[in-house]
C-alpha cells in the first residue's frame, strides 16, 4: 500500500552503492513536485567484484527494514550489476525479500525496472552496453536473454572502479552504444548507476533513431510507477523517443 508523507508528499526509498555519486542526483532530477526520494548506503569498496555485491545483497535487506521506517511508497536497489549477476531467478528473490523486510512495500531493482521498461515499450531485440569488465558485462547479456529478450549488440568499456565509471564521457557513450546498435535494435540499455549516462541520452536517441534507455531513468520511472505517480509514464516517454 503506497504512503503519502504528512505533508502530502510520495516518498520513494532507493539503498544505493556507497561509492555511487551519480544515482542521487539523476533521481532528484527526474522525480515530479510533490515526490521525495530518500536513500540508504552498502558497500565499503569501490572496486566491483563479486565479493562485493553479495555482501552487498546481504546489507540490502537491513537497509530496506530502515527505509520502510520513512513509510515510502515503493523501494528500490540501485546497482544493476548487483542484481543480474547471479544466474536463476536472482532479481525476483531480492525483489521479494526487499517486501518481506519493508513489510509489504512494493519494491524493485535496476534490472527489474529495466525489463518492465523494455517490455512498456514492446522492445524484444535489444542492445547491451555496460562500463564493466568483458565478465561482469557477460552475465548483463546472459541475464536478458534468461528473460527473453534477444540481444542483437552488445559493447562494454572494461572497467571495474566506481571512481573510473563515474568519469566516463558523453563521447565515450557515444562511440560504445554505435559499436553495439545495428538495423536488428529495437532499443539500447545503458547499464550501471554509476554511470552518468541519463544527460546524455537526448543526444543519443537522436542519433540513434530509436528508445536509448538508461539505468537511473528505468530504475526511476518504475519506482513512480509503483509508488501510484501518475506522471510516470510521460516521465519514460519524454526521454525515449526521438525528437520529430
Amino acid at each position: 500500500m503506497a504512503h503519502i508523507g504528512s505533508h502530502g508528499q510520495t516518498r520513494i526509498g532507493i539503498v544505493v552503492p556507497s561509492p555511487n555519486a551519480i544515482l542521487e542526483p539523476d533521481v532528484t532530477s527526474l522525480i515530479t513536485p510533490g515526490v521525495t526520494a530518500h536513500f540508504a548506503r552498502v558497500g565499503l569498496e569501490t572496486t566491483l567484484s563479486e565479493d562485493l555485491l553479495e555482501r552487498m545483497a546481504h546489507e540490502l535487506v537491513h537497509e530496506c527494514r530502515k527505509l520502510a521506517l520513512l513509510r515510502p511508497a515503493a523501494l528500490g536497489y540501485g546497482c544493476t550489476s548487483g542484481s543480474f549477476f547471479k544466474e536463476g531467478d536472482f532479481d525476483a528473490r531480492m525483489v521479494r525479500h526487499m517486501m518481506d523486510a519493508s513489510g509489504g512495500i512494493p519494491a524493485t531493482t535496476a534490472t527489474t525496472a529495466t525489463l518492465a521498461a523494455l517490455r512498456e515499450l514492446e522492445a524484444s531485440q535489444i542492445a547491451f552496453v555496460s562500463p564493466y569488465e568483458q565478465s561482469m558485462h557477460a552475465r548483463g547479456v546472459a541475464y536478458f536473454a534468461r528473460q527473453g529478450f534477444a540481444v542483437r549488440g552488445d559493447a562494454c568499456l572494461g572497467l571495474m572502479d566506481e571512481s573510473a565509471i563515474g568519469q566516463v564521457t558523453a563521447r565515450n557513450l557515444s562511440e560504445l552504444v554505435q559499436k553495439a546498435d545495428n538495423s536488428q535494435v529495437e532499443a539500447i540499455f545503458i547499464s550501471c548507476t554509476g554511470l552518468p549516462s541519463l544527460g546524455a541520452l537526448p543526444a543519443l536517441v537522436a542519433e540513434r533513431g530509436k528508445p536509448v534507455l538508461a539505468s537511473n531513468l528505468t530504475l526511476t520511472w518504475h519506482l513512480l510507477h509503483l509508488a501510484g505517480v501518475p506522471t510516470s509514464s510521460s516521465l519514460l516517454f519524454n526521454y525515449i523517443h526521438p525528437p520529430v
